[in-house]
């Protein structure tokens, strides 16, 4: 069974420490992260630029985890770099290509050896240049 965790993109920054689900009062509580420079969880609910992203179980070539949203690249499929999205079709995790056609399921991509080179939020370039080539 795969580790259920999330990641959170809000003000330009990455937070890894992520709780999702939960009510307070009657306010649902989801998500909160772990905030550092407070020493305390941040509230992020109703934040409109929040992105969440699950784990999707799986680790790249060198160890580092991917998550929805992560950019990957394999010498296996040619120069493009290619998004991971979650596909509601297949309740699974895919490889997009610069067209955003499906190119490939995670779990074949990640057995072929491919890495993480950046995400969609720190790293929106490397998914720009391979669109504009």
């Amino acid at each position: 069974m795969r580790t259920i965790k999330f990641r959170a993109w809000e003000g330009g920054k990455m937070y890894y420490q992520v709780r999702c689900g939960g009510v307070f009062d009657r306010m649902p509580t989801a998500p909160t992260v772990w905030n550092d420079e407070a020493g305390d969880w941040l509230n992020l609910t109703g934040q409109p630029y929040t992105k969440v992203m699950q784990f999707t179980g799986l680790s790249d070539k060198n160890g580092v985890e991917i998550y929805e949203g992560d950019i990957v690249y394999t010498k296996e499929y040619g120069e493009w770099p290619m998004l991971i999205r979650w596909q509601e079709a297949s309740a699974s995790f895919y490889c997009h290509d610069k067209s955003d056609n499906i190119d490939e399921h995670l779990n074949m991509f990640a057995a072929k050896g491919g890495r993480v080179i950046g995400n969609i939020y720190e790293n929106p370039e490397l998914i720009k240049e391979a669109a504009d080539e």
